[in-house]
């Protein structure tokens, strides 16, 4: 992958694709139990960290941020 960002400084519970598309942030008037957003408790750093090592797997060139404040 030529890039891969954190486009929000958030992290949500994972929701399969075969569930729900897209995942998140999106309200279904016919699905009620899946209009929430879980979030989960995963730190900015954890997520940078494994997005570098990914970079170090070689599956990674480039990481970046999206829409953080500093």
């Amino acid at each position: 992958m030529d890039l891969y960002l954190i486009h929000f400084p958030i992290a949500i519970q994972y929701v399969p694709i075969e569930k729900r598309y897209p995942a998140g942030f999106v309200v279904d008037p016919d699905v009620p139990e899946l209009n929430k957003v879980v979030e989960v408790p995963v730190s900015m750093r954890e997520t940078w960290e494994a997005m570098e090592a990914l970079v170090d797997e070689g599956l990674v060139k480039n990481i970046g941020v999206s829409n953080c404040n500093i």
